[in-house]
């Protein structure tokens, strides 16, 4: 064995070394994460507006998917970067504060939050059409989204913030009905030391050097004489990206308005006063859209850049900032 291991030391070395690196990029996890394509997904299954009759456009609006796989490997990555339609990204120390149990968390609040203000967006603008139609909403406070983890034995993703105070300046939700209050609410989360009362506890905050912002939700009481449920809710699946489609698609539905022979599908969140923001994964949303065969493309205009325009499609694109620039381009695509 010894004479043999001498006379063949250096092809020894080699399968080694090849072994060492086949493990290498087969296994070891890298920092970077990976997006692609996946697929559209139709609004009518997450949320649904109770006791309505109109299904017409139930197969005509749809949100987007992409697969994300966390800490790929290197021949993961050199695949990824070959494609066309898929991204690599490298994580920030803001991703890898998160714990995989947070990170769940968060996911379904946002799909929660991004459900209701979906559902109010659409109720308030379908209501300056349709007497029929009635909302309103009283503001609660703010839910917790994120929180640095330095924190995570005093708050919980979803704690309910009902009172800040920071210096002189103080807020209760219970007083509090206009939007720049609402506003002037959330500004106090970026003040270094604050008080909050946070699920009937009096908590005190103070920011140290490398802590993250803490990132707030507004929460609302809506109350209207349409009822909705949100089946959405019941899967680990999803997050907020879906909110201008989905207000899109109960707009259209509660004023009886018919695009069944459309393909209406795109992204972007829907923010509590209306305003449509970014997303990722931009680019792998554009392809499966494309891929999918739809006829217009709804995206935030905070997602825009001239390289987007180099993917390959056959659909209308809108890109807008808010829902009502949302609806001008949707009550042109029938006329």
């Amino acid at each position: 064995m010894k004479k043999f291991l001498t006379q063949h030391k250096k092809l020894i070395l080699i399968f080694l070394f090849a072994y060492l690196y086949l493990f290498f990029i087969l296994v070891f996890p890298t920092s970077f994460d990976g997006l692609t394509p996946d697929s559209l997904n139709k609004i009518s299954s997450n949320i649904v507006i109770e006791d309505n009759s109109y299904k017409d456009n139930d197969n005509s609006f749809f949100s987007i998917s992409v697969l994300s796989s966390s800490r790929i490997t290197p021949l993961q990555k050199m695949i990824l970067d070959l494609k066309k339609d898929s991204t690599t990204n490298k994580r920030n120390d803001y991703v890898e504060d998160i714990s995989s149990s947070d990170n769940l968390k968060m996911n379904q609040l946002s799909k929660e939050i991004s459900f209701y203000n979906s559902t109010y967006n659409a109720l308030y603008y379908a209501s300056l059409v349709s007497s029929d139609i009635t909302v309103s909403r009283e503001f609660l406070g703010v839910r917790i989204y994120y929180r640095d983890s330095r924190f995570s034995n005093k708050l919980n993703v979803g704690s309910l913030v009902t009172q800040i105070s920071a210096g002189e300046i103080s807020y209760d939700a219970s007083l509090i009905s206009s939007s720049s209050d609402i506003k002037s609410f959330i500004s106090l989360f970026r003040e270094y030391k604050f008080n909050i009362v946070c699920d009937n506890k009096n908590i005190e905050i103070e920011y140290k050097k490398g802590d993250h912002y803490f990132q707030v939700e507004p929460y609302f009481n809506i109350t209207s004489n349409i009822k909705f449920s949100y089946p959405g809710l019941k899967s680990n699946v999803g997050g907020p990206s879906g909110g201008l489609l989905q207000t899109l698609y109960l707009y259209s539905s509660l004023l009886k308005q018919d695009f069944s022979k459309y393909k209406i599908s795109g992204t972007g969140t829907i923010s509590w006063d209306g305003s449509v923001g970014a997303i990722g994964g931009i680019e792998q949303k554009m392809y499966a859209a494309s891929y999918a065969g739809a006829t217009h493309f709804f995206m935030p205009n905070s997602n825009y850049s001239t390289s987007l325009d180099k993917i390959p499609h056959n659909y209308a694109v809108y890109k807008v900032s808010n829902f009502s620039e949302a609806l001008g381009y949707l009550d042109g695509i029938n006329i």
